[in-house]
């Protein structure tokens, strides 16, 4: 039986203003910092010579304006990136549904904390303390069938972050 081999990345939102306009969470947008610190870890995603074949997303203002940064940097084209409502203030178990659907070799996660850690956490059986805002997680796995994958069944290639980055 073949095994497919499935590269993710796992990207918490970079950082985003205290409070909206709205007053609303959902419409916090990113601070000048968020914005340098997307395009920096959109840098580092390229060095991984990876092709992203999708880009799933928070529809949060946070996310979105992450997403748009990461894909100015790599080349995604921004209409190709599907927003899903789940990933907003999503479980663990909201974040293993959107998982068990991907059918690319290659694919994004965007999306806010605590999901993007739990997910991480359970695909790859570690425990991280933090995943500090912008950080990203690169794992792959072969299962046959990826709805099928369980608990540790990733491998952590990556976490990297901003912070360490900084000089």
């Amino acid at each position: 039986m073949c095994k497919d081999k499935r590269d993710l990345i796992i990207i918490r939102h970079a950082q985003a203003k205290l409070a909206s306009h709205s007053g609303l969470d959902f419409d916090r947008p990113l601070t000048s910092l968020g914005e340098e610190h997307a395009m920096l870890m959109a840098r580092r995603a390229i060095s991984y010579e990876l092709k992203i074949d999708q880009l799933i997303c928070s529809p949060a203002l946070r996310t979105k304006m992450t997403a748009l940064a990461f894909c100015r940097e790599i080349g995604f084209h921004e209409n190709r990136i599907l927003y899903l409502d789940d990933l907003y203030e999503g479980t663990l178990q909201n974040y293993l549904k959107v998982f068990s659907t991907l059918t690319e070799n290659t694919t994004v996660i965007l999306g806010h904390y605590p999901g993007v850690q739990k997910l991480g956490n359970w695909l790859c059986g570690i425990h991280l303390e933090d995943f500090p805002t912008a950080g990203m997680m690169h794992l792959n796995s072969s299962v046959d069938q990826i709805a099928n994958i369980s608990a540790g069944d990733g491998k952590l290639l990556r976490f990297e972050y901003p912070k360490m980055f900084e000089t």
